[in-house]
């Protein structure tokens, strides 16, 4: 997992349905524990062969303290609306091929906004989904 793993299409290769590894999706996006410091708040909403997840903010403890900085409610609030979207296909073998990517964004002086909390978003879907099929197959993109 790298800094960047929010710029890239994440491909997933699982023994799983497609609506087993969609399910696993929207539930990892919201999984953050409400104390840890890179929790997020998300809005999922299905689409034809998946599920888009819209940002809704920082969660937990950061969520409190980002009220105290200018610069960090300005961060945050550019970066809401921002959009993950996890489509999910069968493939005749059994396997099905998942794709997630970070469809829509904001950016705050070069840098994604609030990436630092998208980012570990996007890795527990990587973690969910390994819970569904501990062979997953990861292919970099």
């Amino acid at each position: 997992m790298g800094v960047m793993d929010h710029k890239r299409t994440w491909e997933f290769r699982v023994h799983a349905t497609p609506d087993a590894c969609t399910a696993a999706f929207a539930k990892a996006m919201n999984g953050g524990s409400a104390l840890g410091l890179m929790s997020s708040r998300w809005e999922i909403r299905a689409v034809q062969h998946g599920a888009v997840a819209a940002y809704q903010g920082r969660g937990g403890m950061m969520e409190l303290m980002t009220g105290l900085s200018e610069r960090a409610t300005v961060e945050r609030d550019s970066a809401v609306g921002s959009e993950v979207q996890f489509q999910a296909s069968a493939s005749p073998n059994g396997v099905t091929i998942c794709l997630m990517h970070l469809k829509s964004f904001a950016t705050s002086i070069g840098f994604t906004s609030d990436a630092r909390f998208i980012r570990p978003a996007m890795q527990r879907v990587e973690r969910a989904l390994r819970e569904v099929d501990p062979n997953l197959v990861v292919v970099k993109n």
